[in-house]
């Protein structure tokens, strides 16, 4: 796959966990959250819609407590897990920036773009 990241093996993505990557898009960085939601693994850039932050409140923690939610640590807002939708916080209605996930041979892979 052109333009593309292998991240790590799929197996590594625990339900209610995030893995963090870099791949490099449109000219620079893009730090990426992959998560597992209900058996179906998910990227997201980290990047808070409403401020530009990082949601990792410490590396690689995105999560809210109880692992519903992925919430951005720097005004709380919070993102549904398999849309990326804003559901509370100063960004409602807003999402994060989806990247298409493929599985190759066990293997996470994330297009650039």
């Amino acid at each position: 796959m052109v333009g593309s990241l292998t991240v790590c093996a799929a197996d590594e993505v625990a339900e209610g966990h995030a893995v963090m990557a870099t791949t490099t898009a449109f000219g620079e960085d893009q730090p990426l959250i992959i998560v597992k939601w209900h058996g179906t693994i998910r990227a997201f850039r980290n990047w808070c819609p409403h401020m530009g932050t990082p949601l990792d409140w410490e590396p690689g923690k995105v999560w809210n407590y109880d692992r519903t939610q992925l919430m951005c640590a720097t005004h709380g807002a919070v993102f549904e897990p398999d849309t990326g939708l804003c559901t509370r916080g100063p960004c409602r209605g807003q999402r994060l920036h989806g990247w298409q996930v493929d599985i190759v041979d066990g293997m996470i892979v994330v297009a650039a773009g």
